[in-house]
Parts: structure tokens; sequence; C-alpha cells
């Protein structure tokens, strides 16, 4: 888990879909091997609850500071996933854990 991948993630306002980064938040479950995860931005957003900003790249795969927005999640099976690019900071496990409780009220 928590690991980062390119996923083809639909957009909000259209049925378009865009190549992005996304995280692994579950083990793959399933005949399809189905994954939640969570949207990964370089934009600069408004921050909302959920969000966890990643600013040191090492090891993400990421190219610049980035958002995740724990609160926009998709499901994926593991054979439309583009690729694993890199992988989550272990000192933001915790922080994703937390904020993950806090969103969903557990």
């Amino acid at each position: 888990m928590y690991k980062i991948f390119l996923a083809d993630f639909p957009f909000t306002e259209n049925l378009c879909q865009k190549s992005r980064p996304v995280l692994q938040l579950t083990k793959p479950q399933g005949r399809y091997k189905i994954i939640v995860a969570a949207y990964i931005t370089s934009m600069k957003v408004q921050p909302l609850a959920g969000d966890i900003v990643l600013d040191k790249l090492e090891g993400t795969g990421l190219t610049k500071k980035s958002t995740i927005r724990l609160f926009k999640l998709a499901n994926f099976a593991a054979s439309n996933l583009r690729g694993e690019i890199g992988i989550l900071p272990k000192n933001k496990i915790p922080e994703v854990k937390r904020e993950l409780k806090k969103l969903f009220q557990i």
C-alpha cells in the first residue's frame, strides 16, 4: 500500500479522463484486484479537509510539490494502472491515516 501510480483519473466536471498520479490506499481486492486511490495534484489548490502536502519528493516519482486530495477517491482495477512511479514517504503514512479517520469520521 501507499504506492504512487499513474492512472486515468476521471474529471469531476465532465466525462473526460487524464493520466494523473494517484496514491494507493487499499490492498488489491477481488478477482479484478481493485484498489481505492486518492488523487494527487501539483496545481496550487485551496486547502481542504483531508489534503496532505508533499513537498519532499524523493522516492515519490513526482516532479513538483503536490497535494494528495484524500476526499477525491476512485477505484481502479490493477490492470488499469499505468505503472508505479514511487511510494509515499514513510513519515507521511501516519498523517494519511489520521486525515482519513477525520475525513470519514471513524
